[in-house]
């Protein structure tokens, strides 16, 4: 079955998270103040997983190794006192 499923970012530089085999992310958001993506997860019923590294930047920072990444999408938390900008990669060669 194919369906949603919404994940935590912690608000930190960096972070892996194991996503469904073949999922597609959708958006990046605050729900609170809390970031969060939404995954379209192809089948329900597949166990596997893949690791996706996503990285975040706030902004007038240093884009350090951001070449292999792409951009998903900028939040705001505290009322817009702090603003990060995430990227993320499902590639090998930015997982090491």
């Amino acid at each position: 079955m194919k369906t949603i499923w919404k994940y935590k970012l912690e608000v930190k530089d960096e972070q892996d998270i194991y996503l469904p085999r073949g999922g597609r992310i959708l958006a990046l958001d605050c729900q609170g103040n809390d970031p969060h993506i939404w995954v379209l997860v192809p089948n329900t019923d597949d166990t596997e997983t893949e690791k996706v590294r996503f990285r975040s930047f706030g902004t007038g920072f240093p884009l350090d190794n951001v070449n292999d990444y792409t951009y998903l999408g900028t939040y705001l938390i505290l009322h817009g006192q702090y603003v990060f900008h995430v990227f993320y990669c499902k590639d090998l060669p930015c997982l090491s």
